[in-house]
């Protein structure tokens, strides 16, 4: 730890070195942050679960909780399954947000439904993350039987980042479930109306009153506070 103080340091000096320390800070974030996704999911070690379990279970219960929130029916039919069919609600969750990744990056109509969702995912990793160093900054104290605020004190961070990490984690889910049901709704065409002519020719019209559009059901459902 000192040497990294003693670079920080040389941030007050003149040159190269200056330049290189918000560089350097900046590449040690990214590595530091690369190392927690790995350990995200890290797999699980003969009977003993990795944190790989710890992630997906977390995904797993606010997809279900937002399944059953504003999930199509076929959805909710899927994970009363649970016990029996664990791979396919697992395959439908990450179509589901494969799906709408997808249409973030090819319509631009969709981009920013993608970069709404991808917030809450990006909260959730952030406070995911923060239970590592809470957790090692626990450790060190009990061991240590530092002074008696700091282990209440671990454990209540600990709590209160699990619970946000839970709460980002549904928003998220929830936001892709109701946006996909959308979708999946508004791409179901009305069919034609067949009309007669004077002539004898037959015409399809539309029907005429048309399905509400995407951007007005989303409108709709953002008044009912999803």
């Amino acid at each position: 730890m000192a040497w990294l103080l003693s670079f920080i340091s040389a941030g007050d000096r003149e040159g190269w070195e200056k330049l290189a320390v918000p560089i350097v800070l900046l590449g040690l974030c990214y590595v530091i942050g690369v190392i927690f996704e790995v350990a995200d999911y890290f797999p699980d070690l003969g009977r003993l679960a990795g944190m790989k379990w710890f992630t997906k279970q977390i995904d797993r219960r606010a997809f279900f909780w937002a399944v059953n929130e504003a999930g199509t029916q076929s959805d909710k039919d899927l994970c009363r399954e649970s016990k029996t069919k664990a791979n396919e609600i697992e395959a439908r969750r990450d179509e589901l947000w494969n799906r709408l990744t997808f249409l973030g990056g090819s319509k631009p109509e969709m981009k920013a439904v993608f970069e709404h969702c991808h917030r809450f995912q990006a909260e959730q990793k952030m406070f995911l993350h923060l239970l590592y160093p809470t957790l090692l900054f626990e450790l060190v104290s009990i061991r240590n039987w530092m002074s008696q605020w700091q282990g209440p004190l671990g454990l209540g961070a600990l709590a209160l980042f699990f619970i946000c990490c839970r709460s980002r984690s549904r928003r998220r889910w929830l936001q892709t479930v109701a946006f996909a049901a959308l979708i999946e709704s508004s791409s179901i065409k009305a069919e034609p109306e067949a009309r007669h002519t004077d002539d004898g020719e037959i015409h399809q019209d539309s029907l005429s009153t048309p399905a509400p559009s995407l951007q007005q059901k989303t409108e709709s459902l953002a008044a009912k506070g999803i």
